[in-house]
């Protein structure tokens, strides 16, 4: 029996370029489901996901990777009912109805964000509290998925940017093409940043090899100050000035993210930088005419 993927969220910034990759490889027939966004702030409709499982072929033995869903922390704030519905009740859906199916195992995309402590080094076992809407929906879901009958394999990804990303460094390049300014509020502030090939990487590793249940961090494993990552947008953008302004009187973390279980098991490790992937993705930018 072949093996076929679901995707959710595929006309999302990881799930689109996931697409392109599946379709290229010509290895697995893909299946969208794309949710779309209703009056009262929902993704979907239940009758929808209900109906697009009983579409799906019943030769092929699936994988569902699931994207969708609310992102931002200020999206999830300003509307928390939605983002149940669209973080939680959407991942409980899922994995009832995966069971209609000839389900392999669910790839759920969780956070980074999830843990308490941005001191020190964060494994999968460090403790992990919720913070906000958005985190507690995504430790709520991980949750179900650990004790649910279906294998289901948890990623917690770090801030992923890339070409039609919508993070912090798509944020700061878009700007420093706009405006040929950069302008910083916290520029000692660290992140682990994660390129969207590299994500990608990580995802077809799970896709192709059996693993039990289990949480993975998807990281560079390395923390990276916005002042750095201005400078190294500058080093694409010769001409362009950075200032900065009002400094946040907050104490800057370095937050780190430990890398090793993934990079042991699949022998694994981010092959772009952060130099070639800024530089990547203000190219693309600049081709398409954003300027």
């Amino acid at each position: 029996m072949s093996t076929a993927i679901i995707i959710t969220g595929a006309n999302g910034f990881i799930g689109s370029h996931l697409l392109s990759q599946l379709t290229g490889q010509s290895t697995y027939k893909t299946f969208c489901f794309k949710p779309q966004m209703h009056s009262d702030g929902k993704y979907y409709l239940k009758s929808e996901l209900t109906s697009f499982f009983a579409s799906l072929p019943k030769a092929h033995q699936y994988i569902l990777i699931h994207l969708a869903g609310i992102n931002s922390v200020q999206q999830a704030e300003a509307n928390p009912d939605a983002c149940i519905h669209s973080n939680f009740t959407f991942v409980k859906d899922l994995i009832d109805l995966s069971q209609t199916i000839n389900i392999k195992k669910i790839l759920f995309s969780s956070t980074v964000q999830v843990y308490e402590n941005h001191l020190e080094r964060n494994f999968e076992d460090s403790k992990i509290v919720p913070k906000n809407m958005y985190t507690k929906t995504k430790i709520d879901s991980e949750n179900l998925l650990m004790t649910s009958q279906v294998p289901s394999i948890v990623i917690r990804l770090s801030n992923t940017y890339g070409p039609r990303g919508n993070g912090v460094i798509n944020k700061l390049i878009m700007q420093a093409l706009t405006e040929r300014s950069l302008k910083i509020t916290n520029p000692n502030e660290s992140r682990d940043f994660i390129y969207i090939d590299d994500v990608l990487s990580a995802i077809l590793n799970f896709i192709e090899n059996d693993i039990p249940t289990n949480i993975f961090n998807v990281a560079s494993g390395r923390s990276t100050s916005i002042q750095d990552i201005a400078n190294l947008i500058k080093a694409t953008i010769p001409d362009l000035k950075i200032s900065v302004e009002n400094i946040s009187k907050e104490r800057a973390s370095p937050f780190q993210i430990n890398n090793d279980k993934i990079m042991k098991l699949f022998n694994w490790n981010t092959k772009i930088d952060l130099a070639s992937g800024i530089q990547r993705t203000v190219e693309y930018y600049q081709s398409r005419e954003f300027i």
